[in-house]
């Protein structure tokens, strides 16, 4: 039995917060990217820059952005390209992606909080946080890295900073995505994943990755209502794609370039994210805290409440830390001079 229709999850889970609207902008490949952007409930703390990870839209954080936008925060969200509303890769296998590199989606992400919601009068002189997950927290901390002065910190959820590749050593992975892509084969998919399908298989899949017995089934529910919004699972070009970003992201050195304040949560459960690396991510950059969730999943924004609601308030609270003024620097005390 596939997940219920969309009328019977919370009305806080699918219907978009007060004034809620979406647009879109055009990134320099010529990409239309789809974003979307929910004003805060009160006045204007500051704003929040959310992006998903792999294979999700947009609207599957309507929860979120009901949680953030009732706490003064201004939310702004961009659909990655080959997802959700934005233009997918392949127009005739539009569920199948193959990104040219991540680094085009670090440039994407400059240009949407530096074009679009920089723009935003109301965001005048306030700071931007960035809250990513998974792949998003990949390409998010790519661009703490590249772009320093953007954001005042993040909040990321199983940022994929190493990625498990069992039952196959990584090496293998490696070659084996590398070679099917240089063969002209990255837009098939790795072995196991297939388009996305209305059926048990393709829930139980997405069941993995989240306790909530109603939450975890939100992905399945907005595809079937969403055609257009669908992609598969990973292709060998989508994998290498990642193997090179990551190989450049695990070089020494390169976490300890991250000087802005970082929030990670570890997932105890998560079946995807290598937790040596985040880990190792975590002691080489200056300002990087980690949460453990022990018995969460991958997706801890559609987790259970005893680990969702943790997480929730710790980014409220890391976001609030870092909206106080800096201390003023202490002056050294200056030696009498003797009468």
């Amino acid at each position: 039995m596939t997940s219920p229709v969309l009328e019977k999850f919370p009305p806080r889970m699918i219907a978009p917060p007060t004034g809620w609207r979406t647009d879109f902008m055009t990134n320099q490949d010529g990409a239309r990217l789809r974003w979307g952007m929910a004003p805060a409930v009160g006045e204007t703390r500051a704003g929040v820059v959310l992006v998903p990870g792999f294979n999700e839209v947009i609207e599957k954080y309507f929860e979120t952005i009901h949680d953030l936008t009732e706490q003064g925060l201004r939310v702004y969200a961009l659909d990655w390209r080959g997802q959700g509303g934005s233009d997918h890769w392949l127009p005739d296998l539009p569920q199948r992606p193959v990104p040219v590199d991540y680094g085009h989606d670090v440039r994407d992400l400059q240009d949407f909080s530096q074009k679009i919601v920089r723009a935003d009068d109301v965001l005048t002189n306030k700071k931007l946080f960035l809250l990513a997950h998974s792949m998003g927290g990949h390409i998010g901390l790519r661009h703490l890295h590249d772009y320093p002065d953007n954001f005042a910190g993040m909040m990321a959820t199983a940022p994929m900073v190493g990625l498990k590749t069992r039952p196959f050593p990584r090496p293998l992975a490696q070659a084996l995505a590398r070679t099917m892509t240089r063969l002209g084969r990255g837009s098939h998919y790795v072995p196991g994943v297939r388009d996305w399908q209305d059926d048990n298989l393709t829930l139980a899949m997405k069941n993995l990755h989240s306790h909530d017995p109603l939450r975890r089934q939100l992905h399945h529910a907005l595809y079937r209502d969403h055609p257009e919004w669908r992609i598969g699972g990973a292709t060998f070009q989508w994998l290498h794609a990642a193997f090179v970003s990551l190989s450049e992201m695990q070089k020494p050195g390169y976490f300890a370039k991250i000087q802005q304040p970082v929030m990670m949560a570890l997932a105890g459960e998560d079946h995807l994210i290598d937790p040596i690396w985040l880990r190792r991510a975590a002691q080489e950059m200056p300002q990087a805290l980690i949460i453990n969730f022990p018995g969460a999943g991958h997706e801890l924004w559609h987790e259970l409440d005893q680990s969702r609601g943790p997480w929730l308030k710790n980014c409220l609270d890391f976001i609030t830390e870092n909206l106080r003024p800096a201390p003023a620097p202490k002056t050294p005390n200056k030696p009498r001079l003797a009468l």
